[in-house]
């Protein structure tokens, strides 16, 4: 199993283009679902899993809703994936997900070690990313979504509340920006040819940069 490589892909905020552009995060079976593909919505509630999952003494909080537009746009990815042999893989899938939204999904959260000209007061970055594996690796679907709330909290773990020590100084009225953090999460299952089941989770974070003054 290859779960953990979310969280080093993800850590200090910094997510790499490999893993935007939809590196599996599981045994790709490669579906080989041919026609006739049965996707469903989970009935794992994998929003609340990541909400739930995060530790209390993380430096920052990512909150996770549900987004219907996310939603539907997966579930359409996964069939047209499934109905279009060579095309049922996960980097595939997030790349029909993404054109599906009409998002131009970033290639990094900006880091505390940015330089302000960098940053602007407001401004949002959203970065984007699948993980798929398939019902063999797993006992249950539930398990399946524990594991990756728990990678995501890893790597929620090592993203930045500030970057109040970038630049070089910190004197009286230098500007630095705060950041919060908003995510939505997705999930579907389809029925393999073999009889087994593939899941697929996509998520989304969305990073907000607020300009702060440090003050006496």
């Amino acid at each position: 199993m290859k779960l953990k490589k979310i969280a080093s892909l993800m850590l200090a905020g910094v997510m790499a283009v490999s893993m935007l552009a939809g590196c599996s995060n599981g045994n790709d079976d490669g579906g080989s679902n041919g026609g006739n593909t049965i996707v469903t919505p989970s009935t794992s509630s994998i929003v609340t899993a990541l909400n739930n999952g995060q530790d209390a003494d993380n430096k920052v909080k990512v909150t996770f809703s549900n987004d219907a537009t996310l939603n539907s746009a997966l579930k359409k990815a996964v069939e047209y994936a499934g109905d279009h042999v060579g095309d049922n893989t996960t980097g595939s899938i997030l790349d029909y997900t993404i054109d599906l939204m009409g998002m131009v999904p970033d290639q990094a959260l900006a880091a505390k070690d940015w330089l302000d000209i960098l940053l602007k007061n407001g401004q949002k970055r959203t970065v984007i990313g699948i993980v798929s594996a398939s019902s063999t690796a797993y006992w249950t679907e539930n398990d399946f979504v524990n594991a990756v709330a728990r990678d995501m909290n890893e790597a929620i773990a090592g993203f930045d509340a500030d970057n109040k020590n970038a630049g070089s100084d910190d004197n009286v009225g230098h500007k630095y920006f705060t950041f919060s953090y908003t995510g939505t999460a997705s999930m579907v299952t389809s029925k393999q040819e073999s009889g087994s089941t593939r899941y697929y989770i996509v998520w989304t974070i969305t990073q907000t940069a607020s300009e702060q003054t440090v003050k006496a």
